[in-house]
C-alpha cells in the first residue's frame, strides 16, 4: 500500500490522491453463500424463460458458473468499485486486467468449457469504436437473435454478475466482430461443440 501511495502520489495533485486512495480502499466484497445462490436461482430462471428448448441442467450450470467465476475473476484482478475506478487503475498500469473486455473474453473461455448445446453464447459490443465502448456477454437459445437474449456483464457492478434483457438494457449491443476477437477466442468462437458461433 505504501508503495501504491507514493505512485499514485507523483501522478496526481494531493487533493485527487486522497480521494484516490479513498476509493481504491472500495474493494469488491465477496458475495455471501446465500447471495449467490440466490442469484444463480435468478439468473437460471432467465435462462429457461428465453425457450422453451432450454435444457434446465445447462441453464443451472451456466448460471451457477457464471455468477460464481464472476466473483473469482474479481479476486483475480483485485478489482475495485466503482467498476469506472477500476479501469482507471488499469489504465495506469496500478492493475493488470479488468476493462470490460477482460471481464467478457475470461467468462466467455469459462463458460465455454461447458460444452452447452441448448444455449448459445455470444460476445457482444456496444458503441463500438466510442470512448463509450462496452463489451459483455449475450446468453441466447439456441439459434435465438440476440436482442432476445441476456445479457451477462461482470464489469458493471466489478464481479457481482449483472444480468438482465439485452433488448431493454441501456447498452445498443450488437454481435462482436469477428476481426475484434481477442486472438485466443477464435478458436472458441468457431468451435462446433459450443454454441457460440462466429457471426
Amino acid at each position: 500500500m505504501k508503495q501504491f501511495i507514493r505512485v499514485v502520489m507523483g501522478h496526481v495533485s494531493p487533493s485527487a490522491a486522497v480521494i484516490l486512495i479513498l476509493l481504491t480502499s472500495c474493494a469488491t466484497r465477496p458475495l455471501s453463500e446465500s447471495r449467490a445462490q440466490s442469484r444463480t436461482c435468478a439468473l437460471r430462471e432467465r435462462l429457461l424463460d428465453l425457450n422453451s428448448g432450454v435444457d434446465p441442467d445447462e441453464a443451472a450450470r451456466l448460471a451457477e458458473t457464471a455468477v460464481r467465476h464472476s466473483a473469482a475473476l474479481a479476486r483475480d484482478y483485485r478489482a475495485v468499485r466503482p467498476a469506472w475506478l477500476h479501469n482507471f487503475l488499469v489504465n495506469r498500469g496500478w492493475r493488470d486486467r479488468g476493462l470490460c473486455y477482460d471481464w467478457a473474453n475470461d467468462l466467455f473461455v469459462r463458460l465455454h468449457e461447458l460444452g452447452l448445446v441448448s444455449l448459445e453464447i455470444h460476445l457482444a459490443v456496444a458503441r463500438m469504436d466510442t470512448r463509450h465502448e462496452h463489451n459483455a456477454l449475450i446468453v441466447t437459445a439456441n439459434g435465438q437473435p440476440l436482442l432476445e437474449g441476456e445479457v451477462l456483464d461482470a464489469w458493471r457492478h466489478s464481479g457481482r454478475l449483472w444480468f438482465g434483457s439485452a433488448s431493454t438494457d441501456k447498452y445498443p449491443w450488437r454481435t462482436l466482430p469477428p476481426e475484434r476477437l481477442a486472438p485466443e477466442l477464435r478458436s472458441l468462437v468457431q468451435a462446433p461443440c459450443h454454441g457460440a458461433r462466429a457471426p
